[in-house]
């Protein structure tokens, strides 16, 4: 399969997107017959993002599973973690597809491959030999799947050597099992995923990403709305940003905090603990400054 390049933009002077579409042929279409034309949209920047995007153009629903297949490098994934999906089920492919309850994080000490449903949150890779945690935060996403192939699969598929499977970990954003996304007629569909790598010389003992406990604003909700409007007038006053109708509030709201953080305008969050309400209630304490003493909003 091929992918073709639709645009490319400078979104910031830190920010990169490119957007790719997936080349429709003869042979995809013998494959998969639906017109469901898919893009791919990559931003480069002090995170790495994706968001997959499937448009169903056809006249009648389809019913589609994706995923974004992401291989990690890890320093020895028999000593990484991964936080987040405590206490959350899965599919266990390696025992006839059992469904299982996972207990603590996950560790790696044997063939793994699983489907983690009803997993929409956030989660964090924590490698202590290579001393960081990549913070993967999703959207669109219901399933997580958790995938090494470990010693005897590695060594049948001919492309790890005798060792790679120790310096690898797939940890994939998408939607499978009971995942699937049915899609109407002229409708779309979005996985979006954004991956940034927190890197320290002595991190400091790792937490699950659900973990941040955050002393919610009496009126933080219109709070939120209020700051949304301040800071897409900051960026365009800025010249650096014209927001789309099209552009969601999730995009907004992390395009203005990342922002205000580029300008020194407002501390940076700990990165293990970005997230939509974090960033929304970092947000609304900055246009809180703003406001009067008396202004409705803080009583």
């Amino acid at each position: 399969m091929l992918w073709e390049v639709l645009t490319t933009e400078a979104l910031s002077p830190v920010r990169t997107r490119l957007v790719l579409r997936l080349v429709e042929t003869d042979a995809t279409r013998a494959w998969w017959p639906h017109d469901t034309p898919v893009e791919c949209h990559i931003t480069v920047g002090e995170a790495l993002e994706f968001e997959l995007v499937t448009r169903n153009t056809g006249s009648e629903p389809v019913t589609i599973g994706e995923a974004l297949h992401t291989y990690f490098e890890v320093g020895d994934v028999a000593r990484v973690q991964v936080l987040g999906l405590e206490d959350g089920e899965y599919l266990d492919k390696v025992d006839g597809f059992r469904r299982k309850t996972q207990s603590g994080p996950v560790v790696i000490s044997a063939e793994v491959d699983r489907v983690y449903v009803n997993s929409p949150g956030a989660c964090v890779i924590s490698d202590p030999v290579l001393q960081r945690r990549i913070l993967i935060d999703k959207r669109g996403s219901e399933s997580t799947v958790v995938w090494n192939p470990w010693i005897e699969k590695a060594a049948k598929m001919g492309d790890l050597g005798d060792a790679g499977y120790r310096h690898m970990l797939c940890v994939e954003s998408g939607n499978a099992a009971s995942g699937w996304q049915a899609t109407g007629a002229w409708s779309s569909a979005c996985v979006c995923c954004r991956r940034h790598v927190t890197i320290g010389s002595a991190l400091q003992p790792a937490r699950s990403p659900t973990g941040v406990a955050m002393k919610k604003l009496k009126h933080e909700a219109e709070l939120v709305k209020e700051a949304l409007q301040a800071g897409m007038k900051y960026g365009q006053q800025r010249g650096v940003v014209e927001f789309e109708p099209t552009d969601s509030v999730n995009e907004r709201i992390e395009y203005i905090y990342r922002l205000l953080v580029h300008d020194k305008v407002i501390q940076p969050l700990p990165e293990d603990q970005v997230s939509q309400q974090s960033m929304r209630h970092k947000l609304a304490i900055w246009f809180s400054k703003q406001l009067p003493k008396d202004h409705p909003l803080l009583k």
